[in-house]
């Protein structure tokens, strides 16, 4: 699943519009790519922090990592 979140997450990321969809979609899958996207952009933002409430535990788990990963590139 993280291979294809990663590769819907390159487009999501130039896409403000799908971002936004896929971060309120009902599959983990979507949520995931969500969340990566997120990350990449290096900006935390209010959904981000609301996507750590994510029922599924992948959704969480993607959302942390994207994150940390914000964290890593604002800290250098």
């Amino acid at each position: 699943m993280r291979f294809q979140a990663t590769a819907l997450a390159k487009h999501l990321c130039n896409d403000n519009m799908m971002l936004e969809q896929a971060m309120k979609s009902t599959e983990v899958s979507h949520r995931v790519a969500a969340a990566f996207a997120g990350g990449m952009t290096g900006k935390p933002d209010e959904v981000l922090m609301e996507m750590l409430e994510d029922p599924e535990v992948l959704g969480s788990q993607a959302t942390r990592e994207a994150l940390i990963h914000i964290a890593k590139i604002n800290y250098n």
